[in-house]
């Protein structure tokens, strides 16, 4: 079975660790200029579905790299967004069996805040 709370601080974890930058859970605090908000979005299963194989249980989550800089912050964020993805894609470790970047998606510039980002989503199988 899944620890959920424990696998939330070990991507958490993972992802400050890689960005150097502070991540947050579903709501960033005001103030903040530059950091990475992750979002769990379930679990799925894969597998065969034969006597004695059960199915691989993973989770997924995203994570919006950021920045409120304008459009001086755009380059920077999209340079991390691959550092970030380079490092994680494939990844194994104590905490996890495997890492898989499934998309990324860009979250367009807003002249109006500055905001800037990209969402990389992260498919983990637990170690």
């Amino acid at each position: 079975m899944i620890d959920i709370s424990d696998l939330k601080e070990k991507v958490k974890g993972l992802v400050e660790g890689i960005t150097e930058l502070s991540a947050y859970y579903n709501i960033v605090p005001a103030g903040v200029s530059n950091g990475c908000l992750i979002q769990r979005e379930g679990e799925s299963y894969e597998g065969r579905v034969t006597e004695g194989n059960a199915y691989v249980p993973a989770t997924l989550f995203d994570v919006l790299i950021f920045t409120f800089q304008g459009e001086a912050g755009i380059d920077a964020c999209d340079e991390l967004t691959s550092a970030f993805v380079n490092t994680v894609d494939g990844k194994h470790s104590a905490d996890f069996q495997l890492i898989t970047v499934t998309d990324i998606r860009e979250e367009p510039y807003d002249s109006e805040s500055g905001m800037y980002g990209n969402w990389v989503s992260l498919r983990i199988r637990p170690a």
